[in-house]
Formats: C-alpha cells, structure tokens, sequence
C-alpha cells in the first residue's frame, strides 16, 4: 500500500489536500480528477506525477511538514525492526512472550478488559491432520 493511493477516495478532499502538500494544486483541478468516476477512470496517472513530487524530501520531512488541520495522515513507512525500535521510544511493550514464543503484542491498551495471550503458536504442522477429515490427507 502507499501512503498517497487518494486518488480512489470517496471524497474530493481526500484526494486535493494530499496533492496540494506535495506541490501539486492543479491536480485537484485537472479534468481528469475532478469527480470519483474521473478519478477511477483515470487512476494510474496521477500516482508518478506525485511521486516525482514526494521524492524530493524523506519521510520524516514530509510527516514533520504536514499541519494536522490539513486533515491528511502522514507518517514515515517503518520497516518491522524500526517499528518495533519506536513502539519502544514511545514506552509501548511491542512484543510479549507466549510459552516461550516471542509475538506481537496487541496494539490497543484496554485498562477493564485488556488483551490476554493464552496460547503459544502452534509448531509447524501441529494442526494440519485437524483439518482435514478422516477419509482425507494432505496428499487428497
């Protein structure tokens, strides 16, 4: 998924407000995509023209840059080591030991109600006979 695929959105502020960060106004005007249906029609086009614009700064100035009352997500894309690296700059326990298998951690924190981890993953092939029936095998 990319961070700029607005040209499908549903409304025309979701596809002018992240046209105009970038530096490209005139796309929210362009014939092309005024509408939803001139969007979907012409859905390719738009994406190398903000990618030659998006290229000109990294991801942390562009997610720096961007006002929240422009009303646009913006963030830098984290592969899952600098994910779990920030998750832990930001105090959040990102991983949790499951009978000594280490796995992702729930991301929301409930106070009443909060996640439980009450099975290690299964070992590879553990359960493959449970789904098949008894007149089947893997090899059927």
């Amino acid at each position: 998924m990319t961070a700029h695929r607005q040209s499908e959105g549903s409304f025309p502020r979701q596809f002018g407000a992240p046209t105009a960060l970038p530096g490209a106004p005139e796309l929210a005007d362009d014939v092309r995509f005024r509408t939803d249906p001139d969007r979907v029609a012409h859905r390719s086009e738009p994406r190398p023209l903000l990618q030659d614009r998006l290229r000109t700064r990294t991801a942390d100035q562009w997610a720096g840059g961007v006002p929240p009352a422009v009303g646009v997500p913006a963030g830098p894309g984290n592969a899952p080591d600098e994910a779990f690296a920030h998750a832990g700059r930001l105090g959040a326990e990102a991983v949790v030991d499951v009978g000594g298998a280490r796995q992702v951690a729930h991301p929301i924190r409930l106070g009443v109600t909060p996640a439980s981890y009450r099975f290690a993953p299964p070992d590879l092939g553990e359960h493959t006979d449970d789904g098949f029936r008894a007149d089947e095998g893997p090899d059927a």
